[in-house]
């Protein structure tokens, strides 16, 4: 709403008239971001770049341009133009640029730690004997083998 007053005393390019274009480009790109983050959380990955008459260019990460060219975006766009166009009172269109050096460095696996100074452990025993045969091992659980007195019941191998 000020920047809009200064724009039309002003008649002019919005920075002539003492208003910054970047800092409405940060409050409406904000705020679309707060309102709809699905559609334009994408936003607060970019900054603004410079303006040239009624052009904002905006620089954003390489790994932006998906979301600013999906289907959903060519409204939403024209959205933010018209809500600029409206604040600046004045037209105003968008160009966005993508720049792979803007990339956030990939997440780095923390070092592990050394292991702490402990008096070493001895080697665990010999490892358990397995039965040979996993139906052996069945029979013999306590649970099985009372179902079986409770129902009368044996258990018969099955025929392979």
């Amino acid at each position: 709403p000020l920047a809009r007053e200064a724009a039309r005393a002003a008649k002019a390019d919005p920075e002539e008239a003492g208003v910054s274009a970047a800092s409405v480009w940060e409050a409406v790109s904000g705020e679309f971001a707060k309102e709809s983050f699905i559609r334009f959380g994408w936003l607060r990955e970019g900054g603004f770049e410079r303006a040239e008459g009624g052009t904002f260019f905006l620089r954003f990460p390489e790994s932006s341009r998906e979301a600013s060219e999906s289907m959903w975006m060519e409204k939403g766009i024209k959205d933010l133009e018209t809500r600029l166009t409206r604040e600046l009172a004045q037209p105003v269109r968008l160009v966005f640029e993508f720049d792979a050096s803007l990339e956030p460095p990939a997440p780095t696996e923390p070092e592990e730690a050394p292991p702490e100074s402990r008096e070493e452990e001895p080697p665990p025993a010999s490892p358990p004997e397995k039965p040979a045969d996993p139906m052996e091992k069945f029979k013999n659980d306590p649970l099985i083998k009372k179902a079986l007195e409770v129902f009368k019941a044996t258990l018969q191998t099955p025929i392979k």
